[in-house]
């Protein structure tokens, strides 16, 4: 279970981001999901990544700032 509420959760900052957050990932070697495709199968990775996405449609921009002033990442 906690492996695909990751992968939904990395699926939402891949979309959030344009895909950026995959990218950054890579060029900084981090495994990514792979270890939550060992953990669980490669297509209920892919689904809990495409629902991230979706999902991330969805989330609006804060209002708020953070004690720098600045909007939160």
């Amino acid at each position: 279970m906690f492996a695909y509420k990751v992968s939904v959760f990395y699926g939402c900052l891949n979309g959030a981001t344009n895909n950026n957050f995959s990218k950054f990932s890579k060029n900084n070697n981090d495994l990514g999901l792979a270890p939550m495709v060992a953990i669980i199968y490669h297509a209920e990775t892919k689904e809990a990544t495409e629902f991230g996405e979706k999902y991330s449609k969805g989330i609006k921009p804060s209002t708020y700032s953070d004690y720098q002033g600045k909007p939160p990442i």
